[in-house]
């Protein structure tokens, strides 16, 4: 069920970022979609009618990151990347944690300040937590929060450089 979710999560993303995935089907078209299910992991690419394309894997045994993923952006220690996608130079990766949304968020904040990160708006509840920051051209959305059980999950949005 939570696969699911992640799948779905994704998806959302990709629809919001203007990429065109096809439609469900037996076999579909060609250059449209390429997908594998490997026990609980999915990979898959899609394509959008001016040729750009994404790619997410999702498995909540975990998946690696985007091969490209900006090295200068943090990763929790100890987290499980869930989801990964990567578009046209623009990721999204959802991670998952057993430390509380305070360690993860200052995690976060302190990391970003020491890496030259400049943080922007935060904002937050007990719940959830946000901030956005930038560095040169790049920009970056840290989206902690409650997981389902009794994890933290991580949602890190990244464009630019």
């Amino acid at each position: 069920m939570a696969r699911r979710g992640m799948l779905l999560a994704a998806l959302c993303c990709m629809i919001c970022c203007g990429c065109e995935g096809s439609k469900s089907a037996p076999a579909p078209a060609a250059g449209k979609q390429v997908a594998s299910d490997k026990d609980e992991s999915v990979v898959f690419t899609v394509k959008g009618k001016h040729g750009e394309t994404a790619r997410v894997a999702t498995d909540e045994q975990g998946v690696s990151l985007p091969k490209d993923f900006p090295s200068d952006v943090p990763i929790y220690r100890g987290a499980t990347v869930l989801t990964a996608v990567e578009m046209q130079g623009k990721y999204n990766v959802t991670l998952k944690t057993t430390d509380s949304i305070q360690q993860v968020f200052s995690f976060y904040e302190d990391k970003l300040k020491t890496g030259g990160w400049k943080i922007g708006a935060t904002m937050g509840s007990k719940q959830t937590k946000l901030l956005n920051a930038t560095k040169g051209t790049g920009s970056l959305m840290v989206v902690v929060g409650k997981a389902d059980d009794k994890g933290t999950v991580i949602n890190l949005g990244v464009e630019g450089k």
